[in-house]
């Protein structure tokens, strides 16, 4: 299942590099993550402490992590020296779905009002699924929002599922009882 995801990185990332309110919002975003990976990380560094599971850290260019201020330059940095990228643009080549390659089903969410991950690119995957007749399932609202999917009552939300925790719930357990049985589904994914 995914839920509010950029399923043409590339494309996203594109948008994120785009008019002073995209490129804003690529500041605000690498500079959190990159202030977050110096809190959590940086003592450890400095120190020379953290033991083996922290090894892999040692591979992050962190003078470049330092001088991001995009998530391209963050990912440069970061993802793609741990990973063996040669780039953002391999990595996000590498994050894109293969409609073809898919054959386990796959819950998608998406809200048309995301302000952050633009729709039209999650539709355009979901069209070449349809055409394959891939195991997917896309579900795009009017609203929710980037993750507005919290359900419940406004005091208890915590403790009630969200109509997006019932739908996953009823896919996984709908997709997982006819796998057992070596077949697909009788009932329609449109019919969850």
């Amino acid at each position: 299942m995914t839920v509010s995801a950029p399923l043409r990185l590339a494309d996203h990332m594109r948008r994120l590099e785009t008019g002073v309110d995209w490129r804003l919002v690529n500041l605000a975003t690498a500079s959190a993550k990159k202030a977050e990976l110096f809190a959590r990380y940086g003592p450890h560094l400095a120190a020379a402490s953290g033991g083996a599971e922290l090894e892999h850290l040692r591979e992050i260019d962190w003078r470049q992590l330092a001088c991001a201020t995009s998530l391209r330059q963050l990912e440069a940095a970061t993802v793609c020296r741990l990973h063996g990228y040669a780039d953002p643009e391999d990595y996000y080549s590498a994050c894109t779905p293969q409609p073809e390659a898919v054959t386990v089903p796959w819950l998608c969410v998406h809200a048309r009002d995301d302000p952050v991950i633009n729709v039209e690119p999650v539709l355009a995957v979901a069209e070449a699924m349809r055409a394959l007749d891939a195991p997917a399932l896309f579900v795009v609202t009017p609203r929710g929002g980037h993750l507005g999917y919290a359900g419940g009552s406004a005091t208890s939300w915590q403790d009630e599922p969200s109509w997006a925790d019932e739908l996953a719930a009823s896919f996984i357990h709908h997709w997982g009882r006819h796998s057992h049985a070596g077949g697909k589904p009788s009932l329609p994914l449109s019919r969850l």
